[in-house]
């Protein structure tokens, strides 16, 4: 899934945001724009959350580093999520949607 949004800001299009869950439901991987990540996950009900989470540490020029941050920084506080027609929405406990994903057809 291609991230759309993260935080009010549009993703990247040149350089986009990946999540992709496995098929066990369990681990979550994608790209940043410019690292690769990597987490665990649990989804109970309308809850998510995204634990031992790791990256690659490439270094990231300009605009691609300053969308991975908080890229990484929404999967990290991430408590719920929702699904707005062709998007998931990853949403913490206080903010409304941290980062927009478009779902796979």
């Amino acid at each position: 899934m291609r991230v759309v949004a993260i935080g009010d800001r549009g993703a990247l299009d040149e350089a986009p945001a990946t999540l992709t869950l496995e098929k066990s439901g369990e681990r979550v991987a994608g790209s940043t724009g410019c690292n690769n990540y990597f987490a665990t996950v649990q989804i109970l009900g309308s809850g998510m959350r995204f634990e031992k989470a790791g990256s690659t540490r490439r270094g990231c020029p300009g605009a691609i580093a300053v969308q991975e941050k908080p890229f990484l920084d929404a999967l990290n506080i991430a408590a719920t999520h929702r699904s707005m027609g062709e998007f998931l929405e990853l949403l913490d406990e206080v903010k409304p949607a941290r980062s927009s994903i478009d779902k796979p057809y």
